[in-house]
């Protein structure tokens, strides 16, 4: 594993640019932790906005908002909190408050919290002064898309396995194939 970079001057000058530097402290952390997946939010307006992620799907998205809900006071003082697989680290940058996510933790509580929270600072200082901020927040139902597709082409397209494995009837599986603009036939390649 790489080690954090000295000063954010190290990280701006990685190819890339601070984008690419916050983008890689969050696969070390996902890598070094076991984690299922790592995101970097932004809370603007009191609502957390997915600016970057790692490996990020359905239930890291639920995970983080439902932590965001259930703990936005503690959260907001600078405290990670942790919650069953999941661990939400705060990391303020000039006056924004940043939260960094792990899911699908073995052992949310077992883990360093310091060596996270000073990974997640990097990667918000990163983020925040790399130009990462201008970027828009990324749709949820994006990350859900293409979290489908990915579901549908693993099984080749097979809608009543895939109703099964994601524990829906078939008829939820269709309206959700509707409401995220996802053609029924095996029309995969096109999508790629």
């Amino acid at each position: 594993m790489d080690q954090i970079p000295e000063t954010l001057v190290d990280l701006l000058l990685t190819p890339g640019g601070g984008r690419v530097a916050a983008g890689n402290r969050l696969a070390w952390l996902l890598a070094y932790f076991s984690a299922r997946s790592a995101s970097l939010w932004e809370v603007e307006d009191s609502t957390p906005a997915l600016r970057l992620s790692s490996s990020l799907d359905a239930a890291g998205i639920s995970a983080t908002l439902k932590a965001w809900r259930e703990a936005r006071w503690v959260l907001e003082t600078g405290t990670p909190w942790t919650s069953e697989a999941t661990l939400v680290v705060p990391a303020p940058v000039d006056g924004v408050v940043y939260l960094v996510t792990l899911d699908g933790l073995a052992d949310p509580e077992g883990v360093d919290k310091e060596t996270v929270s000073s990974y997640a600072r990097v990667a918000a200082k990163a983020f925040r002064h790399g130009g990462g901020h201008e970027v828009p927040a990324r749709d949820i139902n994006d990350v859900k898309r293409e979290e489908l597709i990915a579901l549908l082409n693993r099984e080749e397209w097979n809608l009543a396995r895939v109703a099964r494995l994601s524990r829906i009837s078939r008829q939820t599986l269709y309206k959700r194939l509707a409401r995220l603009s996802i053609p029924r036939e095996r029309v995969y390649r096109s999508i790629r």
